[in-house]
């Protein structure tokens, strides 16, 4: 017996030395991320306590790794401690992969996981930023940023899902893409009762819907390269589960077409001009992409997928959520063979 447990202990010996082998034609550097630190905050994007190799992969995952921690502890940028932290970032990989981009290269299906704002969870989408482009003045430009405050704070009785960008080349236009933007929300449809079965709060029944706006992209005219210009196509609201109203807005009455709004206004009134919004691709590197509006803003996505197809909402049922809801409560309380 005691043979066995020595044969099992030089097992393992081995297989341990083995794990931390290092060959001669790859010299990492290892340190540990320090927990003990008094804000985790201040670790992110810091070399002397991140993992770091020479090798480029894992290169890669170290940007991403960063990203994907800053997201986590701030929220998606919605805590204001955050700024400090996506600076260090930043600097590592500002202006990377910007000089060789092609169109290609944004194409695809993309998930904003920061904004440098607390508004940028919807500040990212064609709508927002061509209507910060309507206005002309600093004093404009005050009040909208006001506007957004205030929109911020009504949505604090909802919840912002996914909030995820789908690029594809313009069939229209060869030389310009669309930016499907799809914001997603969801928000009680009880959420308050007196006297509640479960004991506070109110029922569970959730209203669920897209907000999906798509605007096209085009390099800015004269523009230094990653400088491109963003105008409004439409706008409409998919995967609503509301009863009745998904069958309006699924259908061509459910779709605000604004280019042509604007092409409309523009031939009544010859001093408008469909706005566009400058964008300015800060970074394009290891399936990190991060642009700049016009008020600084800066939008972080990690690329999800290849795919250029919008999401499908055909398999949400327009019920509120109450079918699985009573298949939930049968399930689990009943138990009712059906």
């Amino acid at each position: 017996m005691r043979f066995h447990h020595f044969l099992l202990t030089l097992a393992l010996t081995l297989c341990f030395s083995n794990s931390y082998h290092v060959t001669p034609h790859i010299h990492r550097h290892r340190t540990t991320t320090n927990l003990r630190t008094s804000n985790y905050l201040d670790s992110i994007g810091d070399s002397e306590t991140t993992t770091i190799t020479t090798t480029t992969t894992t290169s890669k995952a170290t940007h991403l790794s960063d990203i994907l921690r800053l997201s986590v502890s701030t929220l998606r940028g919605e805590s204001p401690s955050s700024s400090s932290a996506y600076n260090r970032i930043l600097s590592s990989i500002q202006g990377s992969g910007v000089s060789t981009s092609t169109k290609s290269d944004l194409l695809g299906t993309w998930t904003l996981v920061y904004s440098s704002s607390l508004e940028g969870l919807f500040r990212s989408s064609p709508f927002f930023l061509t209507a910060r482009a309507v206005c002309k003045t600093d004093e404009d430009a005050d009040k909208f940023e006001w506007f957004c405050t205030m929109h911020r704070k009504a949505l604090a009785i909802s919840r912002i899902g996914e909030v995820k960008q789908i690029i594809t080349e313009d069939e229209e236009d060869a030389s310009k893409l669309l930016v499907t933007n799809e914001f997603n929300t969801i928000a009680g449809a009880i959420p308050f009762l007196k006297c509640s079965p479960l004991g506070s709060g109110g029922l569970p029944i959730e209203i669920e819907g897209c907000i999906t706006s798509t605007g096209v992209i085009e390099e800015k005219e004269g523009g230094e390269k990653g400088e491109y210009e963003i105008g409004m196509k439409e706008v409409k609201i998919g995967g609503s589960n509301i009863p009745g109203l998904r069958s309006l807005l699924d259908s061509e009455y459910g779709v605000l077409d604004t280019k042509k709004l604007g092409s409309f206004i523009e031939s009544i009134n010859k001093d408008y001009d469909n706005p566009k919004a400058p964008l300015k691709l800060v970074s394009l590197v290891d399936g990190i992409r991060i642009v700049r509006d016009e008020s600084g803003i800066d939008y972080v996505y990690v690329k999800e997928s290849d795919d250029e197809k919008p999401t499908d909402f055909s398999s949400r049922d327009a019920d509120l959520g109450l079918l699985k809801l009573l298949e939930g409560f049968n399930d689990n309380v009943l138990k009712a063979f059906i």
